[in-house]
């Protein structure tokens, strides 16, 4: 993989997905949805999305992405709450049931880990 990423021939705005579906190619086994529910196909086929929302796992937040802004900054911690509410209305508001899942797991995470995150927090991410 070292010696192929530096004259590889992939998308570099798809960063690391796009380098290793190159690298693997048709090797590559595809995870049923549950487990890779990317957010396009919610755009592409909504009867599919519905159909397997109930059973996801793990969510891939290409479309809208509730923890960077949209030029791909970091969001402060203490902001992360108010910005995913306007995400939400991005695209339409397509995904704002998934962003807001994914706000409740933050928050959830908050909770739990809020001072380790403080601790370990890039000083200015703090403020």
């Amino acid at each position: 993989m070292v010696e192929q990423i530096g004259v590889a021939n992939y998308k570099a705005e798809d960063a690391e997905q796009s380098f290793l579906n190159h690298f693997y190619g048709a090797e590559a086994i595809r995870l049923p949805y549950a487990y890779n529910g990317n957010q396009a196909i919610k755009k592409r086929s909504p009867k599919v999305w519905a159909g397997i929302a109930k059973e996801l796992r793990v969510v891939h937040y290409t479309m809208v992405k509730p923890f960077l802004a949209r030029d791909y900054a970091e969001v402060k911690l203490k902001d992360m709450d108010q910005h995913t509410l306007k995400q939400t209305k991005l695209k339409g508001g397509i995904y704002e049931e998934e962003v807001l899942w994914w706000r409740d797991m933050w928050q959830d995470a908050r909770r739990t880990y809020g001072d380790q995150l403080d601790r370990c927090q890039i000083p200015s991410l703090r403020r």
